[in-house]
This record gives structure tokens, sequence and C-alpha cells, in this order.
């Protein structure tokens, strides 16, 4: 988490030098990587595990949790898009895409809030704080992400707009790998070692650690294209 905030908070100028230099990529230094890891576990979890999960069961009947499902699902949905078509690729369609995510996503925030605590805990209590944590991280970077955006408007030098751009596109690469990941993480860590709580651990650091160097490389590759 030390390493996100502080490539974070880096400057434009001083980031080659965190980095350690800016020679041409090799495989596990293209963003692609990390999107198609962060991609993969989404479609994992809500393609292959929430059906298995939901089978038999009247969603209809349920509203809360279908909405959370769908906020959860459209949060996700946005980030494994707008993290592979930024801007440039599409400006209408990355703002449209991302102001619907951060809708629904708050929408599925609060509902699965109330879900969690009021159906889950008593079962199921380190689930219930690990997805909370990671809602909480999801409502964090998606203010910080506005924010940045906000502050982007607002800046007249062109630094100051990288700074601001730079801030947003790494609350965003923590949304997509940590917040909107955690959940699907605590579910995977269930599927492949039941409860055991190290490796629970193992794929929060892991998907920390994928976090920091997918900023790493998207930072690295904007680095190279404004040369």
């Amino acid at each position: 988490t030390s390493s996100l905030l502080r490539l974070m908070s880096a400057s434009p100028d001083n980031e080659t030098a965190i980095r350690g230099g800016a020679s041409s990529p090799h495989f596990f230094q293209r963003p692609v990587v990390y999107w198609g890891i962060a991609t993969s576990v989404g479609i994992w979890f809500f393609a292959i595990h929430t059906p298995v999960v939901t089978r038999g069961r009247a969603l209809l009947k349920d509203p809360l949790f279908a909405t959370h499902l769908v906020g959860a699902g459209t949060i996700y949905a946005a980030c494994i898009h707008n993290m592979i078509r930024p801007p440039k690729m599409g400006r209408t369609a990355h703002i449209a895409i991302g102001r619907l995510g951060y809708i629904l996503g708050t929408v599925g925030f609060g509902t699965g809030l109330v879900l969690t605590w009021s159906r889950i805990a008593l079962k199921d209590p380190g689930f219930s704080i690990g997805i909370t944590i990671g809602g909480v991280l999801q409502m964090v970077s998606q203010w910080n992400g506005y924010k940045a955006i906000l502050a982007w408007r607002k800046a007249t030098k062109p630094n100051d707009h990288e700074v601001q751009i730079r801030k947003h596109i790494g609350n965003m690469v923590s949304l997509f790998s940590m917040a909107c990941g955690i959940p699907a993480a605590i579910r995977l860590s269930q599927a492949v070692a039941g409860d055991n709580p190290l490796v629970l651990v193992g794929f929060i650091f892991s998907s920390n650690w994928m976090a920091t160097k997918y900023m790493q490389t998207i930072f690295r590759q904007r680095d190279l294209e404004q040369r």
C-alpha cells in the first residue's frame, strides 16, 4: 500500500528514478499483462463463481441482493473497459462508462454493506470484515479519483495536468486491482484452500503487489509516449 501511495504522489519528473529507468518494456512491464490478470479474476468471480452460488435463487424475489449484483458487476465491468481503453481511444465512452460505474458502484457498496451485516456477519464474520474493507477502499478510490479529475480541470500548467491524471489513474488501478478484487480474492482463496487464513493473506498481498506493478507499467508507458 505504501508503494501505491508513493507512486500516486510522485511527479512525472521523478517517477523514472522511482522505477529505476525507462528502457524498452519487457513482457511483464506491459500494462495489459496486469489488466489481463485482474480481468481474469473478475470474470471468474462474476461469470463462474456467482452463477454457481446463486443457482436456484429467485433473484427477483430478493431485490436488495439483485441490486447489489448489478452495482458490483457494473463497477467491475467499467474498470475492465476503462483500464484497457483510456480516453485517447474513446473519450466519450470512457467518461460515460466511468460515470455509470461510479454511480452504480456506490449503489453496490451501499446494498452490499446492508446485506453483509444483516445476513452474513454472524455466519461468516471474516468474510464480512474483509468485504467491508474492500468496499471502503472502493469508495476511497472512487472519491480520490473523482477529486483528481476536478483538480485536473482546474489545473493551468501541463505538469499539473499530468500529476492529477496520474493520481486518477493510480486510484483507478487501486479500485480495479484491490477494491473490486478483494471480494473475488476472498472467494478464490476459499475455493483453493478453504478457510486457510495464510492463503487469503497471500492473495491480498499478491493483489497489492499486482496493483503496484500495474501502476508502474502504466506510468512507464506514459513516460515513453510523452518523449
